[in-house]
């Protein structure tokens, strides 16, 4: 997007982009299939996804689908698990929504590089995080395997991964470009490790109301971040204040948290 728009205009991202996002659409409705539904799939393969708890017969389970019952989202409001969870959530989706809306406008208002070194300078960041997301899943299976408990296996990487991110806020103490995508690739690193907190929900959430959460993060942040902008003509309390979310959804995970198990409905909610 960067080459578009120095070589042509930034018309052409549109135009590319949108293509592009037909194209996978394509692509997307040839390929994707239910795991009952696929070509290539072999019953072993069937028995196997049944076994470890994997939905199946998405089509049939959607008829089937038990509703949540009366009182549910009270019993999530009133969990210590949940409001932990839900914290650590919302901070590490305010440094989602950073990094989205955000970083390339700071490299660009904040370190004055042109569009072009923001396309190439984004983009080691973005490798990091993807491999911090796949590495921290690789670590947690290999925890539960080893032995370990879901608790070891899912908090270690999000503490460490969120305290890795607040390393983003030493980005005001440097003019260096090679600093600041250093801390910037380190950020999101462990912003990719504290993406287990995704696990954490379906491990805490009953099945009935898993899908219960909200992106309040992905609302307040961007806003928040350009009243600060608006108000003090300067990226610094930004910084801050991105970092400071990630240092409260590590010792959220800590405190509130506790021992990671599902969450029952009471039989007085069940009945």
């Amino acid at each position: 997007m960067g080459v578009l728009s120095h070589t042509l205009s930034w018309h052409w991202v549109f135009w590319f982009m949108g293509g592009f996002g037909m194209l996978l659409a394509v692509f997307w409705f040839a390929v994707m299939h239910a795991p009952d539904q696929h070509s290539k799939v072999t019953s072993e393969e069937l028995d196997y996804l049944r076994e470890n708890g994997a939905i199946i017969d998405i089509e049939a389970n959607k008829k089937k689908r038990t509703p949540a019952p009366p009182g549910s989202i009270k019993v999530l409001l009133t969990s210590r698990i949940m409001a932990g969870v839900y914290l650590g959530q919302y901070c590490i989706t305010s440094l989602q929504y950073f990094f989205i809306t955000w970083f390339p406008i700071y490299l660009v208002k904040g370190r004055g590089m042109d569009l072009l070194q923001v396309g190439f300078v984004a983009t080691l960041p973005a490798i990091c995080g993807f491999i911090g997301s796949i590495l921290g899943g690789a670590i947690s299976d290999r925890v539960l395997k080893s032995g370990g408990s879901v608790t070891a296996a899912r908090k270690i990487l999000f503490v460490s991964g969120m305290l890795l991110a607040s390393m983003l806020v030493f980005c005001n103490f440097t003019d260096s470009t090679a600093v600041i995508v250093a801390l910037m690739s380190l950020a999101l690193f462990g912003k990719g490790l504290a993406q287990i907190g995704l696990a954490v929900v379906v491990d805490t959430a009953p099945p009935e109301i898993v899908g219960v959460a909200g992106n309040i993060a992905g609302i307040v942040t961007p806003i928040a971040i350009g009243y600060i902008l608006a108000i003090t003509n300067s990226f610094t309390g930004a910084m801050y204040m991105v970092g400071a979310h990630a240092m409260v959804g590590a010792p959220a995970y800590i405190f509130i948290v506790g021992k990671i198990k599902r969450l029952s409905l009471p039989k007085t909610v069940t009945a």
